[in-house]
């Protein structure tokens, strides 16, 4: 009896241990989020001088011509006045509170003020409050990505449609570091192996890749980047 006892004591000790350990290396897949589900162009949320000096609120438009306000978004205390504004990534602790941008214009941001219903309102152009983030900045410097389907998207040798796959990508490695961005292309390099090649990262408004939520920071926190708003030339409309 004594004997048998033993001998389930260590199965389940083994067995158990698999678990952890399985876990613990399943949990690291996990860490990646849905991307959203509009790409736009890239994320808006309120500059760190104006969090600083208390405006912290987005100040959502109903109309283009920024004549009735739909409702107003706190970055610390949420949405205000029974309006449904959800932003896209939300992390006050971490000060976090993007919401995807689909264009501006000279007076007007065109963003997605639900995630959920991927309803488009209006902000004010005005950076002295807020600050955009392009998508190809943003991935430069959270550095990490991790591909949708192997089967659609495989890593190419060259940023070409209908390109060659390489032989190294076997469908089995997903997560990969960012290297450079060409237009809707990503130069990756796969971390264990050190092998690089190209990925689509998104097409016709649709991601092809999704990003782990504890990379993500804050505009200020980033470098070697600027928001192109801040330009008066530069506007892109939205859709």
């Amino acid at each position: 009896m004594k004997k048998h006892f033993s001998r389930n004591y260590g199965q389940n000790f083994i067995f158990y241990s698999l678990i952890l350990i399985f876990t613990a290396c399943g949990g690291k897949k996990n860490n990646f989020i849905a991307p959203p589900k509009n790409s736009g162009i890239g994320l808006i949320t309120i500059k760190k001088e104006a969090l600083d000096a208390k405006r912290t609120e987005f100040e959502f438009y109903n109309e283009k011509e920024i004549k009735t306000k739909y409702g107003e978004y706190d970055f610390f205390k949420q949405a205000e006045g029974g309006v449904d504004i959800v932003p896209e990534y939300y992390y006050p602790e971490r000060k976090l509170c993007y919401f995807v941008c689909t264009g501006w214009d000279p007076t007007r941001y065109y963003v997605i003020a639900n995630k959920n219903t991927q309803e488009e309102k209006y902000l004010i152009l005005d950076t002295t409050n807020y600050r955009f983030i392009r998508w190809e900045d943003f991935m430069k410097n959270i550095g990490t990505v991790e591909r949708i389907s192997a089967k659609d998207n495989p890593v190419l040798e060259a940023p070409k449609r209908n390109g060659i796959t390489v032989r190294w990508d076997k469908g089995d490695a997903n997560v990969f570091d960012v290297l450079d961005i060409y237009k809707k292309w990503i130069r990756v390099k796969e971390p264990k192996s050190g092998k690089e090649g190209w990925l689509v990262w998104v097409h016709e408004n649709e991601f092809k890749v999704r990003f782990d939520p504890k990379m993500i920071r804050a505009p200020w926190e980033f470098s070697g980047w600027e928001d192109p708003s801040a330009r008066k030339e530069n506007f892109i409309i939205g859709h």
